[in-house]
């Protein structure tokens, strides 16, 4: 057995440490220690996309927060390359005729210009696999919080830096589209899924029987399509007189015909949320489907280690760890608009403004079966930086209330300390009457055998420019579940800048017999704002179990 050894102290309450089995055992029975866990290892799940969410210089967003100015934003990572032409002092903020061997030339810039960046490398490479020790996390939070960072971008999957009032930004996972794949489903992160632009590589493939589709670019020598264009091109290939070629056209925006975007990627994983059912995940999406990248000088676009034939600049990547730090830039901006607002607050204006509809004017669809999208795929909506910049209403939260959502879903005291770090929890007093009734800004309603009826609470903050202004409700939802919201309007004042309201949502038939998932949503307008929150519908385990 190797010897004992204090390795370090972390700002949150914790240490590591090295010990024995013996030392383990008589250290979980000293006074004040809460927990003593073995160390884990998780793994790692633009020149375009300022122009797709309507990031523009001369109004909106970017000159509000003057483009992030003198925000810090932390990335917890793999690291960055500091030779990259992105990284330079020299080059700025923006990249001058960025591509990767022709495709997706332009200027390459982040979403906060402005900002500056505190990199720390948790992740390193040991084999065929990036990994991510638990210790080094810890140590990186540890630092981010020590060091004033605004946002932490985490593409891997913390409750001490939001209770220091930092937005903490998290992927969604790249393991859809099958459900209930979404990670990082704590409420106080942002959950961020993946989203299609309106670009594309494309390569037409044109069957001989005349039908043909796009085709994205392969590592291999071939094209990668989706599953209805592979169906097609499979039972074509089965003919004994099967012909097709391959016309490569390069990078095409907007399109002729228009490109649908955004639409859900297929590997942006799903919800339902299947360790908290009552929160809905994932929050939003953001792009993350062909994004130009920065790339280091030590690996060839592939990634592999035997590939050794190219080296760039910069590459096309695409998954959810793409879209996490368009959203930490975006957190970043509203940070150095509004200092003042919590990361709930913040996570709210980009929650209740997303979108819902396409370029083409139609519903968001879904990349892996053509189908429409669900708030299981894309959550709210697609993020819209400009409109998040002028939310009218926030729901807002705070330590106090994460930890009464952690009481009612049957963490005791000591439990909850261990996340928390404070020993003062008290559950009979903080406790909510149900994980629902956290002031979330979208709804998860999962109906029970013994239950069909739920009755819910709410708070709006009026945090747009006039004080004195009414809300009005817009409810939609299926057939057989009623949703009443009472009050139906909230008139906010001065006196009166937060105000509550109640949902019932009400099952009119056998819920044994109704079709589940369902969806609707609630909106509160002033005319000039819509304040949306999706919901979904659900049956509990046992109803499922009895059906």
């Amino acid at each position: 057995m190797y010897p004992s050894k204090f390795l370090r102290l972390y700002f949150a309450s914790t240490a590591k440490a090295r010990l024995t089995e013996t030392q383990v055992s008589k250290l979980r029975n000293v006074p004040g220690i809460l927990q003593v866990v073995p160390e884990t290892v998780s793994h790692l799940h633009t020149t375009r996309t300022p122009d797709f969410l309507q990031l523009s210089q001369s109004f909106g967003l970017w000159p509000k927060s003057d483009y992030g100015n003198d925000m810090i934003i932390g990335v917890l990572d793999s690291g960055i390359w500091p030779e990259s032409e992105s990284f330079k002092m020299m080059a700025g903020s923006v990249v001058k005729n960025a591509g990767f061997y022709g495709l997706a030339r332009g200027d390459a810039r982040g979403m906060a210009t402005k900002a500056r960046l505190a990199i720390y490398k948790v992740c390193w490479e040991y084999g065929s696999k990036i990994s991510c020790s638990d210790a080094d996390i810890l140590a990186a939070l540890e630092d981010a919080i020590s060091d004033g960072v605004n946002v932490i971008s985490m593409s891997i999957g913390t409750f001490a830096a939001v209770k220091k009032g930092i937005t903490v930004s998290c992927s969604a996972g790249n393991d859809g589209p099958r459900e209930s794949t979404v990670e990082n489903l704590a409420p106080w992160i942002l959950t961020v899924g993946a989203s299609s632009i309106d670009r594309d590589f494309r390569a037409d493939a044109i069957l001989g029987d005349g039908p043909g589709g796009p085709a994205d670019p392969h590592l291999l020598p071939a094209t990668m399509v989706d599953p209805m264009a592979g169906n097609i091109i499979r039972s074509y290939a089965n003919q004994s007189s099967a012909k097709a070629r391959i016309i490569f056209k390069g990078t095409v925006i907007g399109g002729n015909p228009l490109i649908p975007a955004p639409q859900v990627a297929q590997f942006s994983s799903r919800g339902s949320n299947r360790v908290t059912p009552g929160i809905l995940k994932p929050d939003f999406m953001a792009p993350g489907v062909n994004i130009l990248a920065s790339w280091t000088g030590v690996n060839s676009p592939s990634g592999l280690s035997f590939d050794t034939r190219r080296q760039v600049k910069f590459n096309i990547k695409y998954g959810t760890s793409m879209a996490c730090p368009h959203v930490s830039g975006l957190a970043a901006l509203l940070h150095k608009v509004y200092p003042n607002w919590s990361p709930a607050a913040i996570k709210s204006a980009l929650m209740t403004t997303a979108y819902n509809v396409d370029n083409t004017g139609n519903g968001i669809r879904d990349l892996a079966t053509g189908n429409p999208s669900t708030p299981f795929d894309h959550g709210s909506g697609h993020v819209d930086p400009n409109r998040a910049l002028d939310p009218g209403l926030v729901y807002d939260l705070g330590v106090n209330d994460y930890i009464g959502f952690l009481c009612s879903i049957g963490y005791n005291e000591r439990q909850i300390e261990q996340i928390v770090q404070d020993q003062t929890v008290d559950c009979s007093t903080m406790g909510l009457a149900s994980p629902g009734d956290l002031n979330y800004p979208s709804f998860s309603i999962v109906f029970k055998a013994s239950n069909n009826k739920i009755t819910i609470k709410r708070v709006l903050k009026n945090v747009g420019q006039s004080e004195n202004v009414v809300y009005d409700v817009k409810v939609s939802s299926p057939s057989f579940i009623e949703t009443t919201v009472l009050p139906s309007k909230l008139v906010f004042s001065p006196e009166n800048h937060s105000l509550s309201y109640e949902v019932t949502f009400s099952a009119l038939v056998d819920l044994k017999e109704g079709t589940f998932p369902q969806f609707g949503w609630i909106e509160w307008t002033d005319g000039h704002h819509n304040v949306r929150s999706p919901i979904a519908f659900a049956r509990g385990m046992d109803l499922l179990s009895s059906i």
